[in-house]
């Protein structure tokens, strides 16, 4: 999240995912703040998606990632909002910019009763669906289940129990009014 962005089109799209799926509980936000944000800017975020911010702490490149990222002391439901998205595979140095995937089911193995959410517009112009569907392929060969809901501002909704992942599912579309062509499973 880049506060200079704040209030874009983007973050209207995240404030409604949020308010389509509060019926599940409590949300948290993690920014992944890449650079240093004013505790004024952190009230304005929160007050626009109606959310608490969970860390105002900066993701730099010499990160210690998985206490940064870590989540198990939250039992709600967490939206993580990296600068571009989410990236499946690991690379030596991380980019502060992504989640990976392997940080994600650490993610959601620490909280097996919540929702995550993950913003991600780390896809290929021309071929987001297919680079969707690839991604839940491996997302969901690492144990996680999942659905995406496919935009210019694409957004996973993912968790352990395939249950829950599938009534957000099927209230998010409720709500929302969305095409069902929006919401990816496989």
């Amino acid at each position: 999240m880049r506060m200079n962005y704040f209030g874009d089109s983007y973050d209207i799209v995240k404030q409604s995912m949020l308010r389509w799926l509060i019926e599940f509980g409590n949300w948290q936000v993690h920014p992944m703040f890449t650079h240093a944000v004013s505790p004024s800017d952190v009230r304005a975020f929160e007050a626009f998606l109606g959310v608490l911010v969970l860390t105002q702490k900066v993701l730099r490149k010499q990160s210690e990632r998985r206490s940064y990222l870590s989540s198990s002391t939250f039992k709600t439901n967490i939206f993580y909002d990296p600068d571009t998205g989410l990236r499946m595979k690991s690379q030596r140095v991380r980019s502060t910019a992504h989640l990976y995937a392997d940080e994600l089911a650490a993610i959601v193995g620490e909280r097996a009763d919540s929702l995550t959410m993950v913003f991600d517009q780390s896809l290929p112009r021309g071929s987001e669906e297919k680079s969707l569907i690839a991604k839940m392929a491996m997302l969901r060969d690492d144990g996680m289940h999942c659905f995406a809901y496919q935009s210019h501002a694409s957004f996973w909704v993912v968790g352990n129990d395939a249950k829950l992942v599938s009534r957000a599912r099927t209230h998010l579309q409720r709500q929302s009014r969305l095409p069902s062509f929006r919401l990816l499973t496989v």
